[in-house]
């Protein structure tokens, strides 16, 4: 789960990085016709190598959708983790949404190319995610989740003190990533051991409030 949360996390990252290039030196159009042939290119890779998997679920679909809500109710454990979930991943979009919006105002006065370039940083935060995989079971997950507050607090802190500067962006990026990516192991880590037969129908509800967090902290960032 690490390593998935890790390539997902490092895909996020590096697509910026030149979707940001692409849009300064060809205009931001070919960002969205570049996106539609990569996911084409995408699909056809997936129906073609894609294993087939059985389904553990032997319902209906509307039965399949009750299940979800019935886990949600009779779980607290996944209520606060989707809670957590979509409150952290609020926070780490509330900064990428608005970065390019800063460097482009002074003191900075930077291009789409520059701001695409600092999610190389990101990806030093991404690692975060494998390290929390092989210290999960050392650990209470409280520990982790508490750890990664922390570092995720730090580093608004750090924004709030020296996000004029570049070495002030570059150091609170990392320790964003850092507690964004401990807490979203953390988090899943702790839920998937309740019904491991519904492993996906959990995913399903934690993931759910996790994007919409962070839909809700990018358009929260944009109006602040």
């Amino acid at each position: 789960m690490a390593v998935v949360v890790t390539g997902m996390l490092i895909g996020m990252l590096l697509s910026r990085v030149f979707s940001g290039i692409l849009a300064e030196y060809t205009g931001w159009r070919s960002v969205y016709i570049t996106a539609t042939v990569v996911l084409f290119v995408l699909g056809v890779i997936l129906a073609l190598r894609f294993p087939e998997i059985e389904p553990t679920f032997k319902g209906t679909y509307k039965e399949l959708m009750r299940s979800i809500l019935h886990y949600v109710r009779i779980l607290p454990d996944l209520r606060i983790a989707a809670l957590r979930g979509a409150l952290t991943f609020g926070s780490f979009s509330m900064l990428w949404a608005t970065l390019a919006f800063r460097l482009n105002s002074p003191p900075f006065h930077v291009g789409s190319d520059i701001a695409g370039a600092m999610w190389l940083v990101g990806v030093l935060g991404a690692v975060a995610a494998n390290i929390t995989g092989r210290v999960t079971n050392k650990y209470r997950q409280n520990t982790l989740l508490t750890a990664g507050a922390c570092v995720l607090l730090l580093s608004w802190i750090i924004f709030g003190i020296a996000g004029s500067t570049y070495a002030g962006l570059i150091i609170g990026i990392i320790l964003l990533d850092m507690g964004q990516q401990t807490m979203n192991v953390s988090n899943q880590s702790l839920i998937f051991k309740t019904h491991p037969e519904a492993t996906n129908r959990i995913n399903t509800a934690y993931m759910v409030s996790f994007f919409t967090g962070g839909a809700i902290g990018t358009l929260t960032g944009g109006i602040a």
